[in-house]
């Protein structure tokens, strides 16, 4: 089965992940970089960090090997194995870990993030409760469902992520961002308790919730039926 990811507008690049045959492909107009786990043929890698594998043909740009040593300006490496889940400037795909579901596949995913890590988040719905207290940034391209409580409590981005029915986010930690992600249901509810927290193009029909003493926060409306509460002192864009 072929799974896609975009990772921007539509027409941008896009992520294809064969779960069959363990490809993974990233495809940009006009141009594609194909790779698999375990063999790259004339790719270019920047900043990745190999562990493994055989390398034919491939420019290393700021690589380094499993004992962290440069490998720029090889034209050919000989490597163990080159780890699927984290492969370039700090992406990590959740659908290429072991797990029944795509919560536990995200539990494993953020087990391994360090902060400034981007997580692409699987094309499925998340059920299971969830503290990230990490300075990652979570990327759900509006196709990620959460219908469970999540709770922010450190400066991470969480972008494109629809939060349904039963869905809600709780933000306790300062200048967390949060775009483009839509509410959906009276139930749904975005929870701020924190200061300097941006929240920009939300639309939907949930409830956002400023709370007592709050500062330095903004909210921008794109549609919907949003009903905003300041209970602080915040900025409502759009409205």
């Amino acid at each position: 089965m072929v799974s896609r990811i975009d990772l921007g507008p539509d027409g941008g690049p896009y992520v294809e992940i064969d779960e069959d045959a363990g490809d993974l492909v990233i495809r940009v107009p006009n141009d594609t970089v194909d790779f698999d786990s375990n063999d790259l043929l004339n790719a270019v890698l920047q900043n990745a960090t190999m562990d493994g594998g055989s390398l034919d043909g491939v420019s290393l740009a700021s690589a380094l090997d499993a004992n962290n040593q440069d490998l720029n300006s090889v034209g050919a490496a000989s490597v163990a194995s080159l780890e699927a889940e984290s492969l370039v400037n700090g992406a990590i795909y959740p659908g290429n870990y072991d797990g029944d579901d795509a919560d536990a596949r995200l539990e494993s995913a953020l087990s391994d993030a360090v902060d400034g890590d981007r997580i692409i988040l699987e094309t499925e719905s998340l059920n299971n409760n969830k503290t990230i207290n990490d300075e990652v940034h979570m990327l759900g391209n509006r196709r990620a469902v959460v219908n469970a409580a999540w709770t922010v409590s450190d400066e991470a981005k969480i972008d494109y992520t629809i939060f349904g029915t039963d869905g809600s986010m709780s933000i306790t930690n300062d200048r967390v961002k949060v775009s483009h992600c839509n509410n959906f249901g009276s139930s749904s509810q975005i929870s701020v308790e924190a200061d300097n927290v941006l929240l920009q193009n939300i639309g939907g029909t949930g409830n956002v919730e400023f709370a007592t003493e709050t500062a330095g926060g903004e909210i921008g409306i794109v549609g919907g039926d949003l009903t905003i509460t300041d209970n602080g002192n915040n900025s409502i864009l759009g409205q």
